[in-house]
């Protein structure tokens, strides 16, 4: 009996315990063919977004919830790889309301969201926004990260990274179907000012990006503009063109792609993206059939 009683009393503890902590995340492979210059790879490739995700979040009270995120970049087709690291994607603890939230640690930055949210395939596998945009590195470790939301429909965020001492900013908002952002970067002499806007026209939804880079003290300007649109069938077609100027050569790049979804968190998809670096030997063709799972 007591046995009894005490299993009972662990599985409750348990069961209290697990009620605030979630887990999620995303595993997507995909057989790709790489044709770099004269050089072709065929292989099997994760979706660059595939991870998994632990949350833990827990309510003060007077409108404050502290939360923690560990969120894992899984290379599903080689889990062993160093591509697999605890908390790669975002290892963050901080403290939030309905006015913003304060977050310490590791997470992506400004430029990067505002690239990603923009883009109509969301950064995922086959885009060709880092091709025309420059992410400056994606994320920033060992930073403060602040979001505010002073007001409906307007948000503003800022994070600093101690050890490089980057720095980015964002401001955005919503008017009617229309979103906007703009977010800068910097570290050093390394500078991006992104604009990014999306909306929708004619049950099409339009994301359009403009990008000026300067790394390493070389400029660069990039501009792509993509079209999604759902059918009334569970397929989605997408497609973006961007160019990119100046640094060691023009870029002119273009993807293809369709989705069908067999349900919310599982979808197929066929995927083109086409790279002319003009001028040289390195241009990218790439093909890519896969499946993308959310759970």
């Amino acid at each position: 009996m007591k046995k009894i009683a005490l299993a009972t009393l662990l599985a409750a503890s348990a069961a209290i315990a697990s009620a605030q902590v979630t887990v999620s995340g995303k595993i997507g492979e995909y057989i790709d063919g790489t044709k770099t210059g004269s050089t072709t790879v065929n292989s099997m490739v994760a979706e660059p977004t595939s991870s998994i995700r632990f949350r833990a979040s827990e309510t003060l009270g007077s409108g404050l919830t502290a939360s923690v995120v560990i969120d894992t970049k899984l290379a599903a087709n080689d889990p062993k790889s160093v591509d697999t690291q605890l908390g790669d994607r975002q290892s963050t603890v901080g403290l939030s309301s309905k006015f913003g939230s304060v977050n310490l640690g590791r997470n992506t930055h400004g430029v990067w969201n505002t690239l990603s949210s923009t883009d109509v395939f969301s950064g995922f596998y086959g885009t060709i926004s880092e091709d025309v945009h420059n992410a400056q590195g994606k994320r920033l470790s060992n930073a403060t990260f602040i979001t505010v939301t002073p007001i409906k429909n307007i948000n503003s965020s800022y994070a600093r990274d101690t050890v490089s001492e980057a720095t980015t900013y964002t401001v955005g908002g919503t008017l009617g179907p229309v979103s906007a952002t703009y977010a800068r970067y910097e570290s050093g002499a390394n500078t991006s000012n992104v604009m990014g806007a999306t909306g929708k026209l004619l049950g099409i939804h339009v994301g359009l990006l403009r990008s000026t880079d300067t790394v390493a003290g070389v400029e660069t300007t990039g501009t792509s503009i993509g079209a999604s649109y759902k059918t009334a069938s569970p397929i989605t077609l997408k497609a973006t063109y961007g160019t990119r100027s100046g640094g060691t050569g023009n870029i002119t790049a273009y993807n293809l792609g369709t989705e069908y979804a067999f349900s919310k968190r599982t979808m197929a998809q066929v995927v083109y993206r086409n790279v002319n670096n003009v001028g040289t030997s390195a241009d990218i063709k790439q093909y890519g059939i896969g499946m993308v799972h959310s759970f």
